[in-house]
């Protein structure tokens, strides 16, 4: 395999939690850059512009962080959450951070047969009907991932919840499935 694989981390998933209970109300009339209105979610929605992640906030004190693109950029949110937190009376306990999804792209840069992929792969989880989706599924269980795989040379690998795992999902379809995977 080459190993000056590129790929692009697009999104992170991950939790933490303050440790205590929290007025939503209240947050959102101290911080415009939130919205909460529980009729329509249950969460309040702590956005930033720098990093751009948002925070989704449950009075029970567990958070989630969305759109992230990197570890850093979740621990400056939470960092950030936790400061404004503070100066308004709470007392936010640090926590690990849990990654629970990790979306990266990577692209092979050449079109791909995926009907013929498909036929001399039948033994593997791979799911493919292009009049329904324009790609091909590829579950994988160690490490657990699922690849969506598009003729474009274009692959999303989802379900990863460590960072050093990408790498390994992507030796796992180039090994699994026979696609070279070059730049």
């Amino acid at each position: 395999m080459n190993q000056k694989i590129s790929y692009e981390i697009v999104h992170i998933v991950a939790s933490t939690e303050v440790h205590q209970k929290l007025n939503l109300n209240a947050i959102k009339k101290n911080y415009p850059n939130t919205t909460y209105n529980p009729d329509k979610y249950f969460a309040l929605i702590y956005k930033l512009t720098d990093p751009k992640i948002s925070i989704l906030v449950n009075w029970s004190g567990k958070i989630i962080f969305t759109r992230a693109k990197s570890i850093k950029d979740i621990e400056i949110g939470r960092d950030l959450f936790f400061n404004d937190l503070i100066s308004i009376g709470y007392s936010p306990i640090l926590s690990d951070i849990k990654i629970n999804n990790i979306v990266s792209l990577l692209d092979i840069r050449h079109e791909m047969n995926l009907e013929k992929i498909y036929e001399s792969h039948k033994n593997l989880d791979l799911e493919i009907e292009l009049e329904i989706f324009p790609g091909m599924i590829f579950k994988n269980n160690n490490p657990k991932f699922t690849a969506l795989i598009f003729k474009s040379g274009k692959i999303v690998i989802t379900g990863l919840k460590d960072l050093n795992q990408i790498l390994e999902s992507i030796t796992e379809i180039e090994k699994k499935l026979e696609i070279k995977i070059s730049i």
